[in-house]
């Protein structure tokens, strides 16, 4: 351990969270246009995907690059850091759309606009129709 490895922690942490913005940002305007939970997540990965893959991939590419360095601080600073992106952009990619699609069912965090799959389970359902509404 080094200073130079306790510093990667706040840009992870920033990177970790522009990932997580755009994927909610994405997934919240396409609930907004009506498509369910499922199709708001399918689409929106789809449309954001690739940028969002080709901006991890470069983060985590320009760091790999001082893993060749051979001072061994500067090495170990870019593996740490190549590594911590593609674990962000990972969680992003894969964790992030179910948790998105259980806090939308949630009472108290959901109340996306329903679309028109979902609109029968908030007939069946009047709690859930009102937080949907909210």
């Amino acid at each position: 351990m080094s200073p130079f490895t306790a510093v990667p922690a706040p840009l992870v942490i920033a990177v970790c969270t522009e990932f997580s913005v755009l994927m909610l940002a994405r997934y919240v305007e396409e609930r907004a246009r009506g498509r369910t939970q499922d199709e708001a997540v399918n689409v929106g990965a789809v449309r954001i995907g690739r940028a969002f893959v080709a901006s991890g991939l470069t983060l985590s590419g320009g760091f790999v690059v001082l893993a060749a360095s051979p001072c061994p601080v500067l090495r170990d600073f870019g593996i740490i850091v190549a590594l911590n992106a593609l674990v962000a952009l990972l969680s992003a990619q894969f964790m992030l759309p179910p948790l998105l699609m259980r806090a939308d069912r949630h009472p108290r965090i959901g109340g996306f606009q329903l679309g028109p799959a979902d609109t029968h389970d908030a007939l069946a359902s009047p709690s859930a129709a009102t937080v949907g509404a909210a």
